[in-house]
């Protein structure tokens, strides 16, 4: 019951969706293994299961609900292809991002793709499956020009995985460096990816912001770039980036950066991994904040 306490204020209220209509209207089963919990704390989060049927359907099978979103029947995703394609490279690129923050912003060292699989198991539980297209049924090829290096030393154009050929709707699916996922038409026309939250927008775009100042750094003489103001910092690092929307807070209040880091030497910071640049405190409608450090990774922490 607390579950649905907490969930029920973004429903409007409306207790019907927490009851399966196939199953004699008995409550969804939450996981409780992950309660209290923030998704960067979950390796393999995506794939994780958060709420399930309490009692199976007239035909015996059971309907989960995973962290990405993407639900299955009996163990088969619910998707349509395109869109289970496009959720996989999420997962499985967010998976390289994961393993990077824990192995000091360096790119899983791995030069064949059992050798990956190895890699990136710890941060995709359960998810096999992720690394095969659900539409052409081909295995998504990494791009092993990035093994064993730092993350800094690509642009964010850089390609991770991708799909082998076309699905049958025509799109193509590709994942790159920064944590990007794109589908694309034969004619080259970009379709929109799924939403992600506020909260989870934020995050990834602290870190593609991060990503384009330690790349900046490596150009100025192992320095950081401004910060006195946002904009000063874009001007700084924008030809560091794809997307230029990263400089804009989902919120209603701009990013904070810390303006006494402006052009100081990495080598001169005793401990990058502790040390915090840019902060989002806008309320997602969670008790957190997200926070940058300059070693690049990004944590959910408290307020």
């Amino acid at each position: 019951m607390a579950f649905q306490r907490e969930i029920s204020p973004y429903l409007s209220g409306d207790t019907r969706p927490f009851r399966c209509p196939a199953n004699g209207l008995r409550l969804y089963t939450p996981n409780p293994a992950i309660a209290g919990r923030t998704p960067f704390s979950i390796p393999g989060f995506y794939d994780t299961e958060l709420i399930r049927d309490s009692a199976p359907h007239g035909d015996r099978l059971f309907t989960v609900g995973f962290g990405d979103g993407h639900v299955e029947r009996g163990g088969v995703d619910q998707e349509h292809p395109d869109s289970s394609c496009f959720n996989r490279v999420v997962r499985i690129n967010n998976s390289v991002l994961q393993y990077v923050q824990d192995y000091d912003e360096t790119l899983p060292s791995a030069t064949n793709a059992v050798a990956l699989r190895a890699q990136l198991r710890p941060y995709l539980v359960g998810s096999v499956r992720s690394f095969t297209c659900p539409d052409t049924l081909s295995a998504y090829p990494y791009n092993f020009a990035l093994a064993g290096r730092p993350l800094r030393s690509f642009p964010a154009t850089t390609e991770t995985f991708k799909d082998t050929a076309r699905h049958r709707s025509g799109l193509f699916t590709t994942g790159y460096v920064n944590g990007a996922v794109r589908q694309v038409t034969p004619t080259g026309v970009v379709v929109r990816p799924v939403p992600l939250t506020p909260g989870q927008l934020s995050e990834r775009r602290i870190r593609q912001m991060a990503l384009a100042m330690l790349q900046y750094s490596q150009d100025y003489d192992e320095k950081l770039p401004p910060m006195q103001t946002l904009a000063a910092f874009r001007a700084a690092t924008e030809p560091y980036v794809q997307d230029t929307s990263i400089y804009t807070s989902p919120g209603a209040n701009p990013f904070v950066l810390r303006p006494e880091l402006s052009g100081v030497s990495l080598q001169s910071i005793p401990n990058v991994t502790a040390i915090e640049w840019i902060r989002d405190a806008n309320n997602y409608g969670d008790p957190f904040i997200r926070v940058g450090f300059v070693d690049g990774h990004v944590e959910v922490v408290s307020r």
